[in-house]
């Protein structure tokens, strides 16, 4: 039986030669690395993952090949021997997301590690550095606070205790005697130590003791409590080696970054310096020591944060999205006074074993109220204040609860982990922080929010402005505020803008007596001063998570109640942590519900693996693999800002996302491949790039090479470019092995290239290159970039389907087959290198070309008269007899005359599907087909529209419901007639994912409310409200008009119009009326708004959307296919666009080249030749038809005619229709 085998360039695990699907699919190097019987193979294959890579190891170092895999199996080694130790200290195995920190441990790596607190961060890190310290290394730990300190070095202690080692544990901290620390700083200023434990306080306050001091590991438990210090940021740099100048130098090339981001116009200025500070930097890293940085939900921020993302490549992110298990209630007073004695009261009934939290606005005065009141009521309440000690005696049970203040950084938010001690939690109003107003006013998007509010005027230009921004510009635009960076162009703009509204503000505080909500931000002015209140959803997060803990794999039950007299400021948390968090709720307060909750709390603390209140936790690590950038970015975001790491210019993002579907909570690195990242090769192989061995078939791929500086595109293994030699290369193979390396860090890889042919090739070609790298690869699909659809398909994965592969193989070989004999022809009998020929583009190239004769032969000097419903076109057979018609149109009028006229139901069309979003961007936008598939693709890409490549009109629940939840907000419920336009299916047509139309668009990106990470220009809100109005038209009720069809004449000339002389029930008009003119036209005589006269036919040329609709039409083509097609036709100069119309105009070679190909090869490039393929592929993908057969008949074919024509032009055919 015929086989398909795809062979891979490059793509050995250990030689990095070629090799075959089956031998990657099964795990194992090369056929020339490693010959084996087929049992040796079966054997291997059938390993667990660790064994197989262990196995190939030893067999590759007996055959005396052992190359590239080595790293590999040395990993493997060592993580083995770290697991032992780590079982030896712990009792216990590590568990998934621990070794995967481990990995990148034991790799020495820099970076953030991104999970939420009790997932095991601080035990494994624990066990690294005494790990290291056994081999060798100097480490030093970083604590927040002093009991975390404390905490950390007595598990030191424990786990070396456990493991049997003796290693020299130095510890200092606020909480030992006096007597103890002068013991631990004599041994600290005499370096005798192997692994130190100290408060970033120590750090800051003793560096005398530490400045001459090498370590080879820095672990930070909390980022920003070293980031708050911006001397400290230096101190650990140094500390890690880097000197003094190396750190002027990448604080001078960060400032010139931003600077010349801020003002484009320095670029000129500081060019040469800054590729010389980058030449220092990028010479430092590899040197430096190891940084490793532990933050649950940290919020870096700070000019320093990028100083070490230069230096050591990571940037430290903040997260929301994991796992919760907290009952949370809402308790409303009238008054502070009422909130005060309700928390109190509650407190009462609760018990012992809870916290309390007050606002940090009403201060450390009014927690010592609470504790005070409490006290009264026979509870022993401590208060909770850094440097106490009154945590340890909360932990002896000495006090029944503790009160502190919400702030990010108490000793109550961030240094608590009781899981014993601690069942619920009581805020005394939500978190919230409170800014005067002038510093209010240095925020770009509090601005906007303060000025629609108080309706100042110029907000909605502002807006505009904010709506066009990425998120970074408007980071920028906060430090031009600020006072920290000087604008220029545009941001210079937006500033003077935003200065101007801000003052505006000012004034407008006069008049201001009452609460102003703002965005999710609150007014308020007294007194005192004019302030604005924001909640603080992060501390809340942090705070509430002390209540639910994990223990033994399971994650215990809370009670939270948010005690509050502020309505306004409560709604406004409520809506921040519900964006937040996934099902997030505050339910109404009920004593009987809230005390049966705390007693399955308690029971879930005593026997969490029984208790039916105890949530699993099911953690996975994850690597999720994109195509796009952009994609990456704006998924890595949809759960809190992620941390992020740069491999050799490649950003790799790390969140954590709770997955209320699955159950599961994934720890995911996600990463963009940038589209294929290998294709069919160029080299001289096989019939090109295809060997055949009998009726086996095996089309050749070999990764893609992109230069950066003349832009040529190749699939081939080279290290420069081929045409203008730069080794200024972007070289996919950097991309497969980063993806390598990446691949044995987690427990599943996913797979989420785009929905269609050309994604589940790509989807493939990762999925083959990973096999030998990845324990579990599996494919997921969306067809729209939100939360809600990721979640949905890490939940239901499949595997790659391998038919759809061959059919895009068939594509693509057949492309080039047919392609390349054709070209090559055509280069010959042309003598034109840039010459090109394909089964889709000849037919389209005919439509063209056929249209244009059309055309010529329908010319005639046209009268194009405006009037009220439109343009319309009278052709006339000579200039004078048009000249004389303008005179009368211009004089007297046009003459209309009634033909018919009769109440008709207009059916609303269906939403877009690709080619009628083209069609209709064309000629209501005059965009492109090119300009069009490219703005779709970002609006997908930021999330804003589903899948843009598509044939399908089906509608979702999902779309259903944003319909309906659009028109009922905006009072058109009325209007509202659901349809699913199909049934079944995966793909659906292209609409909106949110229920905003352009304008509120604008406004929620603008005011931050919608997250975008690219920048959207006027096109793209333009292209967005078209996608809009007609999905909003395909879910409404049909219109009623009143249908006139009419006549309209000049001199002896006439044409029909058919016009809406009146509206009955809009309907979908509504929202999409372009369907019908609408004007209450009448008989007679109607001047017309300009007429003009111009040489034109009867006959109209194609425009993009025009072309695309025929391609349709006639089944060829594809959605994915349609726009470039027209720009190889573009690219081949075979038509040219005319400059307002954009109609396409084939050019005399393009005619000339169509005239031969139809002569000479129209069996390979007929409409009925290219619709067989497209079903030949449907039918390959459907499992009816082999691909070898087809492709195989089909070389017959191609071979079999060119070299007909060949031995026809030796004999002098067709030379004619060449010249």
């Amino acid at each position: 039986m015929a086989k398909l085998t795809l062979l891979y360039e490059a793509g050995c695990p250990n030689c990095r030669g070629r090799i075959d699907e089956e031998r990657l699919i099964k795990g194992l190097p090369c056929w020339e690395c490693l010959p084996l019987l087929p049992e040796a193979e079966r054997y291997l294959s059938g390993l667990d993952w660790r064994e197989r890579v262990l196995a190939v190891a030893r067999l590759l170092e007996e055959h005396g090949k052992l190359e590239g895999w080595a790293w590999l199996a040395r990993e493997e080694d060592e993580l083995s021997i770290f697991e032992r130790f780590f079982e030896r200290a712990t009792g216990s195995r590590p568990w998934s997301v621990q070794r995967q920190w481990a990995r990148r441990l034991l790799r020495r790596e820099s970076f953030a590690i991104t999970a939420p607190t009790g997932t095991g961060k601080t035990t494994l890190l624990a066990v690294y550095a005494l790990y290291s310290a056994v081999n060798g290394s100097r480490v030093y730990y970083l604590l927040p606070t002093s009991s975390l300190a404390k905490q950390v070095a007595e598990r030191l202690q424990l786990l070396a205790h456990n493991a049997a080692v003796r290693k020299r544990i130095v510890y200092y901290h606020s909480l030992l005697r006096a007597s103890e620390k002068r013991a631990q700083l004599e041994a600290i200023e005499n370096g005798e130590y192997d692994i130190l434990v100290t408060t970033t306080a120590f750090l800051s306050r003793r560096w005398g003791l530490l400045e001459r001091t090498m370590f080879d590991t820095i672990i930070v438990d909390d980022v920003d409590a070293i980031l708050r210090d911006s001397v400290n940021v230096e101190r650990i740099l140094m500390l890690l080696g880097a000197k003094p100048d190396e750190i002027r130098a990448a604080t001078r090339l960060v400032k010139l970054s931003l600077r010349v981001r801020a003002n484009p116009a320095l670029a000129r200025r500081y060019a040469s310096e800054i590729e010389e500070l980058k030449r220092v930097v990028n010479g430092v890293a590899g040197r430096l020591g190891q940084l490793v940085v532990a933050s649950a939900t940290g919020r870096a921020r700070g000019f320093k944060r990028l100083v070490l993302g230069k230096l050591l490549g990571l940037s430290v992110g903040s997260i929301a999205g994991y796992a919760r298990n907290i009952a949370e209630y809402k308790l409303l007073a009238s008054s502070p006074e009422d909130a005060i004695e309700k928390l109190v009261e509650t407190v009462a009934k609760m018990g012992p074993g809870g916290l309390v939290f007050v606002a940090k606005p009403l201060g450390v005065e009014t927690a010592k109220l609470v504790v005070n009141r409490l006290g009264e009521r026979g509870v022993r309440a401590g208060l909770a204040i850094a440097g106490k000690r009154v945590i340890e005696k909360f932990e002896r049970g000495e006090y029944d609860v503790l009160v502190g203040v919400a702030s990010y950084y108490g000793v109550m938010v961030r240094g608590l982990d009781m899981p014993y001690r601690v069942a619920y939690a009581l805020f005394l109003e939500p978190p919230f922080n409170r800014t005067p107003i002038e510093k209010a006013l240095q925020s770009p998007r509090r601005i906007l929010a303060l000025a629609k509010a108080l309706d100042v005027e110029g907000y909605r230009e502002y807006a505009r402005i904010l709506s066009k921004m990425t998120p970074d510009e408007v980071e920028l635009l906060r430090a031009v505020l600020q006072g920290r960076l000087e604008a220029g162009g545009r941001l210079a703009e937006a500033a003077e803008k935003a200065r101007s509204l801000a003052s505006a503000i000012l004034e407008k505080l006069r008049s201001v007596t009452s609460e102003v909500p703002a965005g999710y931000s609150i007014l308020t002015v007294s007194s005192s001063g004019a302030y604005v209140a924001t909640p603080d959803p992060y501390t809340y997060i942090q705070a509430s998570g002390r209540t639910s803990r994990l223990i033994k794999g399971y994650m215990t039950r809370g009670v939270v109640i948010v005690v509050s007299s502020a309505p306004l400021l409560l709604e406004r948390f409520e809506d921040r942590l519900a964006r937040l968090l996934a099902g997030f709720e505050l339910r109404e307060y009920n004593e009987k519900e809230v005390l049966e909750e705390l007693e399955k709390a308690w029971e879930s603390r005593r026997a969490p693996a029984v208790s039916r209140s105890a949530l699993r936790m099911n953690i996975e690590t994850s690597l999720v693999i994109v195509e796009s950038p952009t994609k990456a970015r704006l998924i890595a975001g949809f759960w809190g800002k992620p941390a992020r790491k740069e491999y050799d210019g490649v950003n790799v993002y790390e969140t954590v996302a709770y997955n209320p579907k699955s159950g599961k909570t994934h720890v995911m690195l996600i990463v963009s491949v940038k589209g294929h990242v290998y294709d069919l090769t160029e080299e001289p192989v096989g019939k090109h790039g295809v060997i055949l061995e009998g009726s086996d078939v095996k089309p050749v791929y070999a990764p893609i090479v992109r230069c950066r500086d003349c832009g040529a595109q190749h699939a081939i293994v080279a290290e420069q470019c081929p045409e203008c030699n730069s080794v200024n290369i972007e070289d996919k193979r950097r991309i497969i092995e980063l993806l390598r390396k990446l691949a044995p860090l987690v427990d599943t890889v996913y797979i989420a290239t785009d929905p269609d042919y050309e994604g589940e090739k790509i989807a493939w070609d990762i999925y083959t290159l990973l096999k030998p790298y990845a324990k579990n690869i599996k494919r997921i699909e969306f067809h729209e970039v939100t939360k809600k659809a990721i979640l949905e398909a890490l939940a239901n994965p499949r595997d790659v389907n391998r038919r759809l592969v061959e059919a895009q193989v068939v594509r693509r070989v057949e492309d080039r087959w047919i392609g390349f004999e054709l070209s090559q022809h055509l280069w010959k009998v042309f003598n034109a290198r840039w010459l090109g020929a394909g089964r889709v583009q000849t037919p389209a190239l005919g439509f063209l070309v056929e249209r244009l004769e059309e055309w010529k032969k329908g010319r005639c000097y046209a009268l194009i008269a405006r009037l009220p419903w439109g343009r319309v076109k009278l052709c006339y057979p000579d200039s004078r007899t048009a000249r004389e018609a303008l005179r009368e149109a211009l004089e007297k009028g046009v003459e209309v005359e009634i033909l018919e006229a009769n109440i008709v139901s207009l059916t609303p069309p269906p939403p877009y599907t690709t080619e009628t979003l083209l069609y209709d961007a064309s000629r209501l936008l005059g965009y492109t087909a090119e300009k069009t598939m490219r703005l779709a693709q970002e609006l997908f890409e930021n999330g804003l529209i589903t899948y843009h490549r598509t044939d399908s009109t089906r509608v979702s629940d999902a779309g259903i419901a944003i319909a309906k939840s659009y028109m009922q907000r905006r009072g058109h419920a009325k209007l509202l007639m659901p349809r699913h336009w199909g049934e079944g299916g995966a793909h659906e047509a292209i609409r909106p994912t949110m229920p905003l139309d352009a304008d509120e668009l604008r406004d929620a990106i603008a005011e931050g409310e919608v997250r975008i990470v690219t920048r959207l220009r006027e096109s793209h809100y333009k292209l967005y409200s078209l996608i809009f109005a007609r999905f909003m038209a395909s879910q409404s009720i049909p219109a009623r008009v009143e249908r006139v069809r009419l006549r309209v004449t000049v001199g002896n000339v006439s044409v029909e119009d058919v016009v809406a002389r009146k509206v009955i029930e809009a309907g979908f008009l509504t929202f999409y009326p372009h369907v019908i003119p609408v004007y209450n036209v009448q008989e007679g005589r109607v001047k017309p708004m300009g007429a003009r006269i111009v040489r034109t036919s009867t006959v109209r040329l194609y425009t993009h959307g025009e072309l695309v609709m025929e391609m349709k039409r006639s089944g060829i083509g594809r959605p994915s296919t349609y726009a470039k097609i027209i720009e190889a036709l573009k690219r081949h100069g075979y038509v040219v666009e005319s400059r307002y119309r954009k109609y396409l105009v084939p050019t005399s070679m393009g005619r000339r080249v169509y005239q031969y190909l139809v002569t000479e090869f129209r069996p390979l490039v007929s409409l009925e030749r290219t619709r067989l393929v497209e079903s030949l592929m449907d039918s390959v993908a459907s499992g009816e038809a082999e691909a070898c057969r087809v492709l195989l008949e089909l070389l017959e074919e191609v071979e079999g005619m060119v070299a007909r024509v060949e031995a026809g032009r030796g004999a002098g055919l067709g030379e004619n229709l060449a010249a």
